[in-house]
């Protein structure tokens, strides 16, 4: 997939490799050239950063999907990522669910299966980092599964409910 980031020109392509639950970058080029990497992508040890290693260099990343773009913090630096063919949903929204678009806990549900919802209503709330984060419909339809309760621990990535039409 070919992503651009806020304000910049750039198209870069990135493909990942796993190993043992670490991301690795198998492939990365910029504006269609190669560029060496040997950036290796772990999850902290409580779950609610990531870390982007770079040879010896180690930082953490702040990392939160809001619809379709990707919310990265470096050092004190966010950058916006988003798909750069632009003609695309996000895959919450491809598949008429939502997933969590960070690790974190569910601390309230708003909605109960079988309801009928409208796009942008109020779902599910979720705290991570001592922020809380609402998650909306991304459409209006009918909830058909939720899949978490209050109080369970979500991973990023997770499937949290899904709508039908």
């Amino acid at each position: 997939m070919r992503w651009s980031v806020e304000k910049k020109t750039d198209i870069w392509s990135v493909k990942l490799g796993s190993d043992s639950g670490v991301l690795s970058v198998v492939d990365l080029s910029i504006d269609g050239e190669s560029v060496e990497s040997g950036v290796i992508i772990e999850l902290s040890k409580n779950n609610d950063t990531l870390i982007v290693r770079d040879g010896q260099e180690a930082v953490e990343a702040i990392v939160t999907k809001i619809k379709d773009s990707w919310w990265i913090t470096i050092q004190g630096q966010t950058f916006v990522v988003t798909e750069a063919d632009g003609n695309s949903n996000s895959s919450g929204e491809e598949r008429g669910g939502l997933t969590a678009p960070m690790p974190g806990i569910v601390t309230e549900i708003l909605v109960k299966e079988g309801q009928r919802v409208r796009s942008g209503q109020p779902l599910m709330i979720l705290e991570a980092m001592k922020m809380e984060h609402q998650v909306t419909a991304p459409k209006s339809g009918q909830i058909e599964k939720i899949y978490f309760s209050e109080g369970e621990k979500v991973d990023m990535g997770s499937d949290l409910l899904s709508i039908s039409d």
